[in-house]
């Protein structure tokens, strides 16, 4: 699994993501659509923070943090799914979601080596 791979997911997602906002402003979903919007935008964020980490302690709480935000999302992913049941746009994002959580877990589960690939491309 590459940086790139994570990179073009968590972009797929925060455009869905961007997406569904719109979606829920029309429908008055105010707090939903804020907080929707708050914790999937910040996966990226995360992650993109975490390959540009230069020590592996930053790298490790950035690709942990990202792996929060995106358990995060899928909660409010899930409670927009309860309330409007029809949203196949939120039923894309969680596929994709699921998908990227587990990217995350696996780089979690093998950090050593994702820090070193990240060493050796910075050199």
């Amino acid at each position: 699994m590459t940086y790139e791979l994570l990179s073009n997911r968590t972009f797929e997602l925060s455009n869905r993501i961007m997406d569904l906002y719109g979606v829920l402003l029309k429908n008055n979903e105010m707090e939903l659509s804020a907080r929707l919007l708050k914790y999937g935008l910040s996966i990226r964020k995360h992650a993109e923070t975490a390959w540009a980490s230069t020590t592996h302690m930053d790298f490790t709480e950035a690709i942990s943090t990202a792996s929060e935000m995106s358990v995060q999302t899928r909660y409010w992913l899930k409670l927009i799914q309860m309330k409007h049941p029809l949203s196949t746009e939120c039923d894309t994002c969680v596929e994709l979601l699921n998908n990227v959580i587990n990217m995350l877990n696996y780089i979690i589960s093998h950090n050593e080596q994702y820090h070193f690939q990240l060493q050796y491309q910075s050199n």
